[in-house]
């Protein structure tokens, strides 16, 4: 039976025959549809060769399944009486593969069919199902578990049945999602309260005096992608109604664990963790590591705004804070040692380029800082793959590229000057010298002017001039290969260029006509690109570029914050001694890091109308058990 239910070869030959159906299996199924149960129990039980028949149309499913998928719970209870062996069938085709009844029960809210199921066969909770409608990018994204698929469906009288049935709520599926990652990914902040409450109580029976020091451990469990539960919506980035990317659940969760310390009037100081935020703290990571096993790196959320570009997160008021005691008290450090050693080096550089027999000694010394740099790159190249080197995120992959593209080309030319000579590694120090004075606008994203016009510069390059050169470039060949035909003396590679050229008026028409045996007809042929490329194409360019300005302009200064992240982040790792000194921002209380605020109209993170956590006193009165001092 197990050889046949999980794809074995005498269910292939029971699957290959399903065009050909028996009489009584025919009238089986129709009995099924009409819901008549004696019927069905009369022919099944003369017949039990059909229980294991898989029907190709109801994506391989049996009998017995299939009443499940119809909410046929009757005739389902019919069969697995008459046949016990029914309750651990599943499905085999690749779509639902390892989906079982208990699976289908759950989705079906069925409270009775699922403790039925329970009753006849406890191991089916343990049951996963890894068919490709249930992947995280499938239709059904519920997990792999019936504990999942009920998180997922919202039903928390089923989440207590199945825990009370022994489910492990601490599980997680193939990809390292645990139950809260599935609240956050079906937008359930009530479901993540109630799970919060149920952890506590398997917690303590689990970890006993531990569950203190291993509970938010457990709560900022990443999955394999290094993602917390918190962090999950940034990397899934789901849209709202109105095309905003939606991080409500983002806020929730960060106020569900907000600390308000005391209130006095409409004023109140509020603690915010950091823990996940902005770094995650190296016992947590040990108890992942040891009681979970979960040897992912954990990615912080200032990580996660800069991998996965959510320059959205940067209008949280948290983030602006943080982003800004961050530059102040570290980074910004950082980054005027950074600038001052690439000024330095800069100036060696171009010293040495353009005088160098007055200096001879400085090409040396600029070799030697070029192979220093290159062996920082080639640890970030082992260390990231050569993919994600050249794709990072935001300022990283400009930082990346142009690095790659001057240390290559630099110490390619020191043997190529030894080898053939000065001339020679003229094309390679011209990329260098190329690369080194745009890698100079790398400095310009720190300050908010310049930032600013840098970032929608930068999006209307990538916006707009691709698209109008792609745009651009099918008419410009065809005349183009026009030109060339009514002036055959003329090579196609000189008309291409004397069509680009006469675009920005740097070609003589009448220089280029000169020779044709059909100058009347050429001059027809050059007037009509005039027009149409000066008139049509260069118009539609501005305007392009103009549109984009003004909806980029909004947007810019979260962009640029964005990029400064990046920037931060990049520092923390290549200067650790510099970016990450003397940053003392956050407050230390209860064993982990928080970052304190005072603010006079309710918390930074604006609450949708819930009540949870809203105990401040409405007449000004201090909230019980506080102080009522700032400390």
């Amino acid at each position: 039976y197990q050889r046949r239910v999980h794809g074995g070869r005498k269910a292939k030959e029971v699957r290959s025959n399903n065009t050909e159906w028996p009489v009584e299996f025919t009238k089986l199924w129709k009995a099924m549809e009409k819901e008549d149960v004696e019927l069905v129990r009369k022919i099944a039980v003369a017949n039990p060769e059909f229980m294991d028949r898989r029907i190709e149309e109801e994506g391989g499913s049996t009998i017995f399944l299939s009443a499940m998928r119809k909410g046929l719970f009757d005739i389902a209870k019919a069969l697995l009486e008459a046949y016990p062996f029914l309750v651990d069938q599943i499905y085999v085709d690749p779509s639902y593969q390892g989906q079982n009844a208990l699976h289908i029960a759950v989705c079906k809210k069925s409270e009775d069919m699922v403790c039925h199921l329970i009753d006849l066969q406890p191991n089916l909770i343990k049951g996963r199902a890894i068919g490709k409608y249930f992947e995280l990018d499938g239709e059904c994204a519920y997990g792999e578990l019936p504990l999942f698929f009920a998180i997922s469906t919202n039903q928390s009288d089923l989440v207590e049945i199945l825990l009370d049935a022994d489910c492990d709520i601490f599980d997680v599926d193939s990809y390292g999602n645990t139950a809260l990652h599935f609240t956050v990914i079906h937008g359930l902040p009530d479901m993540y309260n109630f799970l919060l409450s149920k952890m506590d109580e398997q917690g303590e029976r689990r970890f006993g005096d531990r569950w203190v020091e291993v509970r938010y451990a457990c709560i900022t469990r990443v999955n394999d992608a290094g993602l917390s539960p918190m962090n999950l919506p940034i990397a899934l980035k789901k849209q709202t109604d109105d095309d905003k990317l939606d991080f409500s659940m983002f806020e929730k969760i960060l106020k569900m664990h907000v600390k308000q310390m005391w209130t006095y009037g409409d004023k109140q100081c509020n603690y915010y963790p950091l823990d996940g935020v902005d770094e995650v703290d190296q016992n947590t990571r040990k108890i992942m590591r040891e009681d979970f096993e979960c040897h992912a790196k954990p990615i912080t959320t200032l990580e996660a705004i800069v991998k996965y570009e959510c320059e959205q997160m940067t209008k949280i008021p948290l983030i602006q804070r943080m982003l800004q005691l961050k530059w102040e008290q570290g980074w910004r450090r950082a980054f005027i040692a950074r600038m001052i050693m690439f000024l330095v080096f800069f100036f060696m550089f171009n010293t040495a380029m353009i005088s160098s027999a007055d200096f001879p000694y400085l090409w040396p010394s600029v070799l030697v800082l070029t192979c220093l740099k290159a062996y920082q790159e080639y640890k970030e190249l082992k260390g990231q793959g050569i993919v994600d080197y050249f794709t990072a995120s935001g300022v990283g992959a400009m930082e990346n590229v142009l690095a790659f593209i001057f240390c290559s080309s630099t110490m390619i030319s020191f043997p190529l000057r030894i080898l053939f000579g000065p001339e020679v590694e003229r094309w390679p120090l011209s990329l260098s010298s190329l690369s080194i004075w745009i890698y100079m606008s790398y400095f310009l994203l720190a300050s908010q002017s310049t930032g600013t016009l840098f970032t929608m510069v930068f999006t209307m390059v990538v916006r707009d001039v691709f698209r109008f050169i792609l745009l651009f470039s099918v008419p410009m060949m065809g005349f183009s290969c026009a030109f060339h035909i009514m002036h055959p003396s003329r090579h196609l590679i000189e008309c291409i260029n004397f069509t680009t050229f006469l675009t920005l008026g740097a070609s003589d028409a009448s220089e280029f006509v000169e020779g044709s045996d059909m100058p009347a007809t050429l001059h027809i042929l050059v007037v009509g690109w005039q027009i149409i490329s000066t008139i049509i194409f260069m118009n539609l360019l501005i305007a392009m570029m103009g549109s984009t300005y003004s909806v980029i302009s909004e947007e810019s200064e979260s962009v640029w914050l964005l990029l400064r992240a990046g920037i931060g982040l990049m520092l923390e790792g290549e200067m650790p001694f510099l970016a990450l000194q003397g940053q003392h921002y956050h407050v230390n209380w209860e064993g982990f890091r928080w970052i304190r605020y005072e603010e006079n109209e309710g918390p930074w993170i604006k609450d949708d109308g819930d009540d949870d956590g809203d105990d401040k006193d409405k007449d000004g009165d201090k909230k019980e058990g506080s102080d009522g001092k700032d400390d």
